[in-house]
């Protein structure tokens, strides 16, 4: 009698860590999958709150899906902020002739937002495209990017530096954001409107 007892004794610890393990990881993956809807929410629903800015800055969420590739809300956000720039950096320029900018009031709000779609739809654009491109093998060397980049330099007067100070003045880039939101784009849309 007091061996089965034993024996039952010892298996039912067994059984109460199979199910202690389980329900910690059961809960867990419900705990991550909550997470994951709250915060998604968050950048969705409160897209102009400093919290929906930090959470797309560490997510790569998706704004959209082209050709089963994601465009995240970074890359949206990043173009976003290389308008911006531009148009502050143009403000006198652009207030010379009647045209305020300011992001901060309601009606600058709505115009970046108007702006923000805009951009949406150019990064889509330039995803197609460049899916498009790939299923025709069309493609580019580098001799050939580096040429375009080139021809940029030389309606700068070929200075390489005052190049690099222009879009990091007007966008917030360097020469090799410039290569890959300008360069390869218009190559591959020059391309396709050949085809």
């Amino acid at each position: 009698d007091m061996t089965i007892s034993t024996s039952a004794q010892k298996q039912r610890p067994k059984r109460r860590t199979f199910v202690s393990v389980f329900s910690v990881l059961f809960g867990s993956l419900l705990f991550v999958a909550l997470l994951f809807v709250v915060t998604f929410g968050i950048v969705v629903w409160f897209p102009e709150s400093a919290m929906s800015a930090v959470l797309r800055r560490i997510f790569p969420f998706p704004v959209a899906i082209v050709d089963g590739e994601p465009l995240s809300f970074r890359e949206l956000d990043r173009n976003r902020e290389s308008l911006r720039r531009f148009y502050q950096s143009q403000s006198d320029d652009l207030a010379k002739k009647g045209f305020r900018v300011d992001f901060d009031t309601p009606e600058g709000k709505n115009r970046l937002l108007i702006r923000e779609k805009d951009i949406l739809g150019k990064l889509i654009e330039d995803r197609i495209l460049l899916s498009l491109a790939s299923e025709r093998h069309i493609a580019f060397s580098e001799g050939e990017v580096k040429s375009a980049v080139q021809s940029a330099l030389d309606q700068e007067g070929g200075s390489r530096d005052r190049l690099e100070q222009k879009l990091e003045r007007l966008y917030g880039w360097n020469l090799s954001d410039f290569e890959s939101r300008v360069v390869r784009p218009s190559l591959f849309r020059d391309a396709m409107n050949q085809w």
